[in-house]
């Protein structure tokens, strides 16, 4: 009679598992609301490093997985497409100050998946000014922008 007992005892202890982890992750779809830290200026086939805060929730008693995250910075290559006048960012990551509530229970450093957007279009429009054929557009501090992950992180190896 002991072997279902300690059957039980390992999905028990499984389930807390999962669940602590699951409590961590951030599932796809979640958008992360974000705010330009520099103003920055693009020309045609430029690259340069680019640099988001995950913006805190209006809301003080918010405890969902974005308020969370909130003070963690989203950085990567951005890449300006003149046809669109929106900017691009390629190989984001999730960077989380250590005192983080998410930086406990995530890699301070964690690779994303998904789409830097502004009101649910692809990429983020920037100003170029009269410029007709848009060969220069800048990002101006605190532009307010989103990521919309399309694969969920965390929680999981």
């Amino acid at each position: 009679m002991h072997h279902p007992s300690r059957i039980h005892l390992l999905f028990m202890a499984a389930g807390m598992v999962c669940t602590l982890a699951a409590r961590a992750a951030v599932p796809a779809g979640t958008q992360l609301p974000l705010k330009a830290l520099d103003r920055e200026y693009f020309k045609i086939g430029e690259s340069k490093k680019v640099k988001f805060l995950v913006a805190a929730p209006d809301d003080p008693n918010d405890t969902s997985v974005v308020a969370k995250l909130a003070g963690c910075t989203v950085e990567g290559d951005a890449a300006y497409n003149p046809k669109t006048a929106r900017l691009y960012l390629k190989h984001p990551t999730l960077n989380c100050p250590s005192d983080a509530a998410a930086g406990s229970s995530l890699p301070p450093e964690t690779d994303l998946t998904g789409q830097l957007s502004d009101s649910g279009v692809d990429g983020i429009r920037l100003d170029c000014g009269q410029d007709k054929e848009c060969t220069v557009g800048h990002l101006k501090k605190d532009a307010d922008a989103a990521f919309t992950l399309t694969d969920g992180f965390g929680g999981a190896d």
